[in-house]
């Protein structure tokens, strides 16, 4: 099993993210306030690829994913796949709530680089929700996001819809003055997140090497280098199956892995955490909900989705909502229930 977003054989499989948004703020906020930081985000998230398989020929590029978006704003996922997904499927009360469906970002290893790709968006929506989005227009965004991240000479260079040229470090360095100038001070989660991404433009700018123990694709870079020069060559096809397995999860097997051990990747979150959270969802989430009834009831369980489980009594099927609010509140009530209708078939 990889963790990954290419085959080399011309397929590709997103690491998508879903992020709650108010409902007032639109889709046209937000494609004009994101695409920016869609499209320049993975010089500090990209997870690398070796080679190239549409478009420009490269030995090495910082996303997996940037073959692969022939449109800027669409609502498709497998076809004509847009840099700005328009699919909104609301987990939530669909009156006050949008779900932003984000496909553009690619699957990390690198734990820094997951944090980071959600803690960017998170300033980057509120910013948004309060009118305070940097502004840029750029000129064929498709074929930016493309050139941004086949360029290996560290320019990064964006033409803009003007004539005025910038580049992704002072693009994603707008979005990140603006938080700083916003939201310090707002919570720990959102001083990490500003204080990391200020650590890592400096990094970026001094040495984007020095990002090789939080961003994949500077991990990869560096280690491919090694084997290249003991190679005496670079060798595309043995570099493609080395960057297979750093993408391998089998920790005996995957070069991720053996990097981990070697202490050269950043740890955002203890251990013991992540093993806790393998068993037990966060308490007032439908996750919580789902867990519990799977169990408690998994010899009983028909179907379990995100609004709704099915669970069977004898010939019988009966349908559970779970609320969209509030789902942990339900808990106690849902249970007793369940044990009643056993009760009650046991009786019969």
């Amino acid at each position: 099993m990889y963790k990954n977003n290419t085959d080399y054989h011309g397929a590709s499989y997103g690491s998508h993210e879903s992020y709650l948004v108010r409902r007032g703020v639109g889709f046209d906020r937000l494609l004009k306030g994101l695409l920016p930081l869609l499209i320049a985000r993975p010089i500090l998230t990209g997870s690398g690829k070796v080679g190239s398989e549409a478009g420009l020929p490269c030995r090495f590029q910082l996303s997996q994913r940037a073959d692969y978006f022939r449109e800027v704003a669409n609502v498709e996922t497998l076809y004509r796949r847009p840099i700005f997904n328009t699919r909104d499927e609301p987990h939530a009360d669909p009156e006050q709530w949008m779900r932003l469906h984000v496909i553009c970002g690619d699957a990390n290893r690198m734990p820094w680089a997951i944090a980071m790709k959600a803690g960017m968006m998170r300033i980057a929506l509120q910013l948004i929700e309060i009118g305070e989005a940097p502004t840029w227009n750029i000129c064929s965004p498709v074929s930016t996001a493309e050139k941004l991240s086949k360029d290996q000479s560290g320019e990064w260079n964006i033409e803009l819809e003007d004539g005025r040229w910038t580049n992704g470090y002072q693009m994603l360095d707008s979005y990140l003055a603006a938080g700083e100038r916003t939201f310090k001070g707002q919570d720990a989660e959102m001083d990490w997140c500003l204080a990391e991404w200020r650590l890592a433009m400096d990094d970026l700018q001094s040495d984007p090497m020095r990002l090789s123990d939080r961003v994949d694709w500077a991990a990869k870079k560096r280690l491919f280098e090694v084997y290249a020069r003991e190679l005496g060559s670079w060798d595309a096809a043995t570099m493609q199956s080395l960057e297979l397995e750093y993408h391998n999860v089998d920790p005996e097997e995957s070069l991720f892995a053996a990097l981990d051990q070697s202490g050269d990747v950043r740890k955002i979150v203890p251990e013991s955490r992540i093993l806790d959270a393998q068993n037990f969802a966060p308490q007032d989430t439908r996750a919580r909900l789902r867990g519990e009834l799977i169990r408690r009831y998994a010899d009983r369980i028909a179907t379990v989705g995100w609004r709704r489980c099915v669970l069977r009594f004898g010939d019988e099927d009966r349908v559970f909502e779970f609320p969209i609010d509030a789902p942990g509140g339900i808990e106690t009530r849902l249970f007793d229930e369940i044990e009643q209708l056993i009760s009650n078939k046991n009786a019969e």
